[in-house]
């Protein structure tokens, strides 16, 4: 027995939405760090994975881990914020 199929019996759309992360930081061992993290966290998505250059708000080096959170917040709206797209 043989089977014949044509395009006419199948439409196949094959569309996977790509998910955009954006690093408050241009450093390529950070955006390369997260790439990593989201692929071991979902291995079957597509991730496109930008950096920007964005201010902390807080000393280049914080002294507290209050003053590291607050850095670590103020960097991802920052990010979000300047996200070229």
């Amino acid at each position: 027995m043989s089977l014949l199929y044509t395009a006419e019996m199948f439409s196949l759309t094959f569309w996977k939405e790509i998910m955009k992360i954006v690093v408050g930081s241009t450093n390529p061992v950070k955006i390369e760090s997260v790439s990593a993290a989201f692929l071991e966290a979902w291995p079957y998505e597509t991730f496109f994975v930008q950096g920007v250059s964005v201010d902390s708000g807080v000393a280049s080096q914080p002294m507290s881990e209050g003053e590291t959170i607050r850095g670590a917040i103020n960097r991802a709206q920052s990010a979000f914020a300047a996200d070229p797209s």
